[in-house]
């Protein structure tokens, strides 16, 4: 299922590492208690019935790894260039 949701951190001072801000470990995780989802009347494709990734096509994994330890492969080019990526520490 394609949900996307934010950690968005508000601060010139480092965010949440304070004014250390190598205290900053990136990827950072965050965890909801939950959230409501609204699915699109006209949307015959998505979430995908069973739960998982089935239903994607191309063009919705296109640039999507945005987490080195999500096992996404990074797919597709940006104006001919391919993008920045990296690895798992945590592997």
């Amino acid at each position: 299922t394609k949900i996307m949701m934010n950690l968005w951190i508000f601060n010139w001072l480092y965010g949440f590492g304070g004014r250390e801000g190598k205290n900053n470990q990136y990827p950072m995780h965050n965890e909801y208690d939950w959230f409501r989802f609204y699915k699109w009347n006209f949307d015959s494709k998505y979430p995908c019935a069973d739960g998982s990734t089935s239903c994607l096509t191309v063009d919705d994994m296109y640039l999507t790894s945005n987490n080195p330890c999500d096992g996404i492969p990074q797919t597709g080019t940006r104006n001919g260039w391919h993008p920045c990526t990296t690895t798992c520490k945590s592997r």
